[in-house]
């Protein structure tokens, strides 16, 4: 009898932990910036490609506007802060961009020191994952993401750089931790969109 009930209770198990996976698969299909509209914590955005300075284009949130100066100055507490930070209108998730002289090194090969910068500075940092993505155009964009403490809460970030024609664009995504399993698929894909604008 009691042989019956534990069999019970593991099949009763097994189907809840299938709904769950299926529901959390859902979940992760319908956060794509492919769908169009993409609704997070009761605000809809939709992506679009956006034209930047620096002769290269990527698909954003439509709604995200250039960052007031000083809310950067919060956000990027330093002298030498990226030169373009777009953001939702609550300055709580944005995407900044900068650029450097391009030095010949492989991408792949950055990752390392770059990771190990910011282990250096921030000890209590933790990342996740890191790699190459080898874009249809060509491009080819390395990326990073990891957690790490600011003054009222964890921030989640994804950086991300590649090498365009004649520098080395340099890219961050920062929103709070607590909003990383929403935004993270969709900045992944974003950083995929990046291509070279010709004649820009």
């Amino acid at each position: 009898m009691d042989e019956g009930k534990n069999t019970s209770f593991m099949m009763e198990y097994d189907d809840e932990a299938i709904v769950k996976h299926r529901r959390a698969a859902h979940e992760k299909k319908r956060l794509s910036i492919k769908n169009g509209i993409v609704n997070i914590e009761g605000t809809d955005y939709i992506f679009t490609r956006r034209g930047f300075p620096y002769g290269f284009s990527m698909v954003v949130p439509e709604t995200f506007a250039e960052m007031p100066p000083e809310i950067a100055k919060q956000m990027f507490p330093y002298e030498d802060r990226p030169a373009i930070i777009i953001s939702d209108s609550g300055f709580r998730v944005c995407i900044a961009f900068n650029c450097a002289e391009l030095d010949g090194g492989g991408l792949g090969n950055k990752l390392p020191s770059f990771q190990g910068f910011i282990k250096r500075i921030c000890p209590t940092s933790v990342f996740f994952l890191n790699g190459v993505y080898h874009l249809p155009n060509g491009l080819e964009v390395a990326h990073y993401d990891y957690r790490y403490p600011a003054v009222d809460n964890d921030l989640y970030d994804l950086t991300f750089f590649t090498d365009l024609p004649d520098m080395e664009l340099l890219g961050w995504f920062l929103c709070p931790v607590e909003l990383k399993d929403k935004w993270e698929p969709l900045i992944r894909e974003m950083v995929q969109t990046i291509q070279v604008e010709t004649g820009a």
